[in-house]
């Protein structure tokens, strides 16, 4: 609060794992990191009323069947997508990002560019319903990608299309 009684403008961020720090679905995050969010601007403004504040979030989700947190994911940009539209509704600027899921700079590194509560029954209710879980996408953590052949995304894409090629003879 020292800061903003000197009008220095501040980054509130809310950093988010869905499925872990929140709640599992989309709608449940996204009212989660907003509620925290507008909890540091409301106290900011009460020491100093007007004080500038920059609406923030990094973000992923809880990759069930990894273990891992992911922000490589479609559920992260649907994320960054309505947050940047709350903090468009209250007025405040808006800073997001996140980082690449991938091993190496690869075809899925680049795929990830352009596109973060796990024992509550909620997390199982949605699990398969609202999450995307891909079959190429690699979301292990180093030791366990190593573990796995440390394979890159044309490996995997080469193994997966003589699975395809062998099943459909």
């Amino acid at each position: 609060m020292e800061v903003a009684q000197y009008g220095i403008p501040m980054l509130i961020e809310e950093d988010t794992v869905a499925g872990a720090t929140t709640p599992f679905t989309i709608a449940g995050t996204l009212v989660e990191q907003n509620t925290n969010i507008l909890c540091a601007v409301a106290l900011a403004q009460m020491v100093n009323p007007g004080a500038p504040c920059v609406y923030s979030i990094s973000l992923g989700i809880m990759d069930m069947e990894a273990g891992n947190y992911s922000a490589a994911v479609s559920e992260s940009t649907l994320l960054h997508i309505a947050t940047s539209q709350m903090a468009h509704f209250y007025n405040l600027s808006f800073q997001g990002g996140n980082t690449c899921d991938s091993e190496l700079p690869d075809a899925q590194m680049g795929y990830e560019r352009a596109l973060h509560f796990s024992t509550r029954a909620q997390t199982l209710k949605y699990l398969r319903k609202t999450r995307w879980m891909p079959k190429l996408t690699d979301r292990r953590n180093w030791e366990a990608w190593k573990a796995h052949g440390s394979k890159d995304m044309k490996e995997r894409v080469r193994e997966a299309q003589k699975e395809v090629l062998e099943r459909d003879k």
